[in-house]
């Protein structure tokens, strides 16, 4: 068998194998599809076998279809039972098995010479040269991008065998039927045994209470229905794309249906085109899309077209080429008059939002104790129900019982231990918490999910419109000129219109105009609207000024002389960080380029002469202020480039190099104002805030400390990760360094071994970059463990690694909520328990909530109603099972004597008692408080189950006390049995029971019910507080009521004397009391907030995250500081003409102070190429017109002895006197800082590269001294 990369065979022998590992013929051979994937299953290979099946059909039939449920739940067991396995090659079934453990039984269709199955809306072949199933590639996938350039339409018969092999160009929601559905939800376990009871209660007579008992659970299922048909249709109705497209076939053009498209299909792009049908690669013009929808991105994003290499074609890096299918066509140009036009690529659900409806049609499922914990119970109690029958049967047996009397109480008596309102209920808590979250504009696509919330410690969260506004304010700009900073500039009316750094800020964005209103990225558009130049659409002459017609023209106001057409624009990729535009100015020979993005990134790719050598430091200065920064850069490109190379031949890396810097535009998020509100309500509530941000970490970590994510008091610890390649003398390995990110550095300096301090104390927090986080993820899972527990920052993260670091969270057991705006967070809204999305778009559909309040305010009251529910289903469990469990005990009294309640005795207290109540449970608004606790997220816990226990025991304590009392009364009865009489006659028993049991309903209503810390108490429901004034009118009158009519109904045989029903209220209340005080005081004050916290705390860690932090605690001397000055480094200074000489090196240094280059150096603001002028002391570094002022106590220098090899263009001048004296800078040479005069007060740096001719710029500075910043915004 020949495999491949998604298969992988494993033996798996019948008998344990023997150590020679040899297997023997009858070994099952079990093959894996999409193996290393994941979506990787278990795949198993059946044949029907008829003669099974009929003997299957008989069976059912014979267990009264009982078989048939547990072949709906048992995939395995009916394939089993109607068909026999075999080898994949031979099957007619399949059964699949996923990594949850979810089995999918599917067919395997055979016809025009294809087999193939669908599991999740994804066809998987067979291939008969490999033997195996092997999931339908995309069309896309494997072919180079000069191989979908060259396309140029199909004709009929591909098309036919195109469409067989793809199928049509649907997302088909399936909206299944409503008798599938009831019926899927009848076949549950729970319903299943309230067919049951009903079929049972019916038998006996109890006509009324079997009715209501229906009702609920009729409603209950419709409920459920309901809500599922209503998220499909929502969903079918979102993906539904209808209408026509123009396309290349049979060498014509052709107007086809949306679902007629087949991969390779050429199609014709037009303004027409309002929705994009399906995936397209670009491959002649160029166009404008809204992918705000699909994505949340800001609108438009510009895609080019694909390039004509060779190399492979990846949708992940080819990004600005691919149309998304469902996205909105915004324009479309082409630069020869042409038609724009785009090649399919992926269909139907292979398609990107093909894959994000099928991601919610088959989410990952959920695990929720509650309901995990619960099925256990039902089996629990089921046990306990066995034994009440066994005890039934024997007192009706012993008390002379007909058969009819025996069977059905026994059988009966099984009834009481399931609560049968239980579902009802929890659908209704669901449904109110619903309720309650649309009220507060935040939307909920799964109910399920509301009680995950309950126990979230960790919240992630998107910086830039999560925490912060989406639109940005300029705060200034900081021009370089040649490589030399300028004078940070504030106001950017001062600066001249065809500057640099303006004609960047007008040239470099993917902004487009459209019915007058420009589109695009919110940082585009604001910084296109402060260079105030203007977006004009070509005109026909343009083509024969520009040499082609370009996609857009922008100009400075009144100025058509300065017009500059845009050839192409690369749209901002998150993982390059930067945008990039070429273009051309009128009159100008060559085309230029532009970039802008991350000033790490646009550093890069700059050549180092026209980078500052303050340029860290400078980016430095301004993040750690909360500015987010952004570099601009260009270039003249090569004059034998043409528009045609550009657009089809050159790579975009081969653009993008040797570029000058411009400057910095220093921009600010502002803050919203209910962020500080909610993370220090989450603090406070001791639950983990995480800031989860593309951005600069600097930037980063201060909105972090401001808004209260890290604390003033913790000390902030950068995690930097380096991959060390493989040598003659190591393997390839990982070097990590612990920085604190805000301690002023040089990082110019190259590093000798590092020096370690020790942290003191445990309160610090680490704070990570994307590379270095991804680097841990994939080669160090143990140091990213201890990372993880105490990270609270996470910076420069692109979206697949925010998934990964949500995923990471959950295998430390963290409960994990993710909060963004739609951009680039999907996969991590999706990922995590309870993702919350603050955008409106389509992608917001992946996460369970949507919030229509675009800040974090939402969050604290999702977690606070999530506690509701998981309290409210809490409360509704143990009110159920304290209510059935009381009236079995009740009932089982009355069979010892060998009577039972009547039927509307059992529709009083259903109708009066115990409905209204169940339902109210989870109708109660959340504590305004979150509290540090968190409510107990298991059913079998321990203050739970004793909840019902002690519960339960004074109940039977009562009724044993009340039944006793009674029949020492000189007026007693005892009852005598009627055999076949129903219901029976009425008896002192039975009325005993029966009133002490209307007090049991009040004392479980008002005891085993929310209230704070979680809800507010459940008399603030006035429909309960109702009922409870009803309920104790109605007790009280079941307790001293004589009407005959009444008693008549009821069938009961009140006491004779109301002294006695007065003494049996009295103890009834007693009850009550007593249950209120143990359960609300002691249980819920001493021992669930004082008891249970130090137990827990004596346990020691019990979650993944606590035996990490343990860990972390028992080594204080980690993690190892790395040390900022270093043992020594090389720098270079200047050697001063030759016509002057000093005494010695430590003249030059003390005389000229220290040659210090400030991150701000000043030129003039209005003309950045005359000379600025000088401050009142200093020196001052001139390259031609350009000049650099170091500070210092500067006399008339000399110069150093004769060291000449070459002349460059730079002067140092003394202004410190009234006559300036000029020394021109000959060349420099390579000194070890020992040779300096006080060695130890200068701070080491390592030296930038080299240039060709060996001459560094000077940059070390005295540590004493301070670099002088100017302002920018008052700071």
């Amino acid at each position: 068998m020949n495999l491949s990369s998604s298969v992988i065979v494993s033996i798996v022998t019948n008998k344990a194998m023997g150590k020679s590992g040899n297997f023997t013929p009858n070994d099952k051979i079990q093959e894996k599809v999409n193996y290393g994937e994941p979506d990787e299953m278990d795949i198993d290979g059946f044949q029907v076998n008829k003669l099974k099946r009929i003997l299957t059909i008989v069976a059912t039939i014979l267990t009264f279809g009982g078989l048939s449920f547990i072949l709906t739940w048992k995939k395995k067991i009916k394939l089993k039972l109607t068909c026999d396995n075999c080898n994949i090659s031979q099957a007619s079934r399949v059964l699949l098995k996923d990594e949850y453990g979810q089995m999918f039984e599917e067919v395997v269709v055979q016809e025009e010479g294809q087999k193939y199955f669908y599991n999740k809306q994804v066809k998987y072949l067979w291939s008969d040269q490999e033997l195996r199933f092997f999931k339908m590639r995309p069309y896309d996938e494997g072919k180079s991008c000069f191989s979908l350039w060259s396309e140029v339409g199909l004709n009929s018969e591909e098309v036919s065998k195109r469409r067989d092999l793809y199928g049509t160009n649907e997302i088909k929601v399936h909206i299944t039927p409503i008798s599938t559905l009831v019926l899927k939800e009848a076949i549950n376990p729970f319903y299943i045994f309230q067919i049951y009871a009903i079929v049972l209660w019916i038998i006996q007579a109890y006509y009324y209470y079997s009715a209501v008992v229906a009702t609920m659970s009729i409603i209950s299922i419709g409920v459920t229905v309901w809500e599922t048909r209503k998220q499909c249709k929502y969903l079918r109705q979102q993906v539904a794309v209808t209408g026509t497209a123009k396309v290349l076939r049979d060498k014509k053009v052709l107007t086809v249906p949306i679902d007629a498209l087949v991969p390779g299909d050429v199609i014709v792009l037009t303004e027409e085109n309002k929705t994009i049908p399906c995936d397209l690669a670009l491959l002649t013009g160029t166009c404008s899309v809204n992918e705000s929808l699909l994505t949340g991105e800001s609108i438009p994003v510009a895609k080019v077209p694909i390039p004509k290499e060779h190399h492979l074609f990846d949708q992940k890096y080819h990004g600005r080429h691919i149309l998304l299918g469902g996205t909105e066509f915004l324009q479309g140009r082409n630069t020869d008059d042409s038609s724009v036009k785009a090649v399919v690529i992926r269909t139907g659900f292979q398609s990107v939002k093909g894959e994000l409806i099928r991601s919610i049609l088959f989410p990952k499922p959920v695990n929720i104790h509650f309901y995990t914990d619960f099925l256990r119970c039902v089996g629990i109690f089921l046990i306990l129900g066995i034994g009440g029958f066994v005890y039934s049967t024997y007192v009706w047996i012993k008390n002379g019982g007909s058969v009819a009397d025996i069977v059905l109480n026994s059988l009966d008596s099984i009834t009481f231990v399931i609560p049968p309102i239980l579902p009802a209920a929890l659908t209704a808590s669901m449904a109110f918490a619903q309720k309650r979250l649309k009220k507060n504009d935040i939307y909920c696509l799964n109910s399920k999910f509301i009680s995950m919330c309950g126990g979230v410690n960790v919240v992630c969260f998107d910086k830039t419109g999560t925490l912060t506004e989406s639109e940005i304010v300029i705060a200034g700009v900081l021009p370089v000129v040649d490589g030399c900073s300028c004078s940070p500039i504030s106001d950017l009316n001062k600066m001249a219109r065809n500057s640099d750094i303006i004609t960047a800020m007008a040239v470099c964005h993917c902004v487009v105009k459209s019915n007058g209103v420009l589109q695009g990225n919110a940082a585009d558009i604001t910084l296109f609207e402060a260079s105030k130049w203007e977006l004009l659409p070509p005109v026909s002459s343009d083509e024969s000024t520009f040499g082609f017609k370009p996609q857009t023209i922008v100009t400075p106001p009144s100025e058509e002389t300065e017009r500059i057409a845009i050839l192409k624009q690369f749209p901002f990729e998150s993982f390059l960080q930067r945008t990039a535009v070429v273009f051309k100015r009128k009159g100008a020979k060559n085309l230029s380029v532009m970039v802008k993005g991350a000033p790490e990134k646009i550093y890069e790719l700059c050549d180092s002469l026209f980078i500052p050598r303050s340029f860290d430091d400078t980016l430095k200065f301004y993040t750690n202020q909360g500015y987010r920064v952004l570099a601009l850069a260009g270039g003249d490109l090569k004059e034998d480039l043409t528009p045609d190379d550009v657009m089809h031949n050159i790579k975009r890396e081969d653009l993008e190099t040797n570029l000058e810097l411009y400057g910095l535009v220093i921009t600010q998020n502002q803050t919203k104002e209910s962020t500080y509100e909610a993370i220090s309500e989450l603090d406070e509530a001791d639950i983990r805030s995480l800031m989860v941000t593309g951005d600069n970490l600097q930037t980063a970590l201060f909105v972090a400390k401001d808004v209260g994510i890290v604390h003033e008091n913790e000390q902030i610890i950068q995690v930097t990760v380096y991959e060390i390649p493989a040598s003659v003398n190591a393997a390839r390995h990982l070097r990590i360094s612990y920085i604190d990110p805000f301690e002023d550095i040089e990082l110019l300096g190259k590093r000798d071994p590092l020096s370690f301090k020790p942290v003191h104390g445990s309160n610090y927090v680490f704070c990570i970059e994307g590379p270095s986080f991804e680097l841990l993820y994939q080669q160090n899972v143990q140091l990213l463990r201890k990372i993880l527990v105490r990270g609270r920052v996470f910076a420069r993260m692109l979206p697949d690694q925010k998934v990964k670091l949500i995923e990471s969270l959950q295998e430390l057991s963290y409960q994990v909520m993710m909060c963004g705006d739609g951009c680039n967070d999907c996969g991590a809204l999706k990922m995590a328990h309870a993702g919350v999305s603050l955008s409106m778009a389509d992608a917001s559909i992946a996460a369970p909530f949507t919030s229509r309040k675009q800040n974090i305010s939402c969050v604290p009251y999702l977690i606070k109603e999530g506690r509701v529910s998981v309290t409210a289903g809490f409360c509704s469990f143990q009110f159920g099972t304290a209510i059935s469990f009381s009236l079995f005990a009740a009932v089982l009294i009355m069979y010892s004597v060998s009577t039972e309640p009547s039927d509307l005795q059992y529709m009083y207290l259903s109708e009066g008692h115990v409905i209204v109540p169940f339902l109210c449970l989870g109708n109660v608004a959340p504590w305004p408080v979150l509290v540090k606790r968190r409510p107990p997220k298991r059913i079998l816990a321990p203050l739970p189950i004793m909840t019902i226990v002690t519960f339960l025991i004074w109940q039977i304590i009562i009724y044993a006390i009340g039944w006793t009392f009674c029949q020492n009364q000189p007026w007693f009865e005892p009852f005598e049995y009627v055999p076949n009489l129903h219901p029976p006659n009425p008896s002192y028993d039975q009325t005993v029971q029966w009133q002490l049991f209307l007090m049991t309903c009040i004392a479980a209503a008002v005891t085993i019910s929310p209230g704070p810390p979680y809800s507010k108490h459940v008399f603030t429901n006035k429909i309960f507080a109702v009922w409870f004034l009803l309920a104790v009118s109605l007790t009280t009158s079941g307790f001293f009521c004589r009407n005959t009519q009444f008693v008549y109904d009821l069938n009961l045989r009140p006491a004779p004397y109301v002294e006695f029903a007065a003494v049996l209220y009295m103890l009834g209340f007693c009850g009550i009391l007593f249950c209120y005080l143990w359960e609300r005081f002691f249980f819920r004050e001493v021992i669930y907030n004082y008891i249970m916290p130090r137990l827990e705390a004596l346990k020691g860690p019990r979650e993944a995250y606590e035996f990490v932090e343990a860990e972390i605690k028992a080594n204080p001397s980690w993690p190892p500081m790395s040390r900022h000055k270093e043992a020594s480094a090389q720098i270079g200074l200047p050697v001063i003409d030759e016509t002057e000489e000093f005494d010695s090196l430590s003249e030059v240094s003390t005389r000229s102070g220290a040659f210090q280059i400030p991150p701000l150096l000043a030129t003039d603001e209005n003309n950045a190429s005359q000379e600025a002028s000088a401050y009142e002391e200093g020196l001052t570094f001139t390259r031609e017109k350009l000049s650099f002022r170091t500070f210092g106590r500067s006399k008339k220098p000399k110069s150093i002895k004769k060291s000449l090899r070459e002349e460059i263009p730079f002067r140092v001048e003394d202004n410190s006197n009234e006559q300036s004296t000029a020394i021109t800078v000959i060349n420099y040479t390579k000194l070890n800082v020992s040779d300096l005069p006080d060695a130890e007060n200068v701070e080491r740096s390592e030296p930038i590269e080299e240039t060709t001719n060996n001459i560094d710029l000077v940059n070390y500075r005295e540590l004493s001294s301070s670099t002088p910043f100017l302002p920018v915004n008052g700071h």
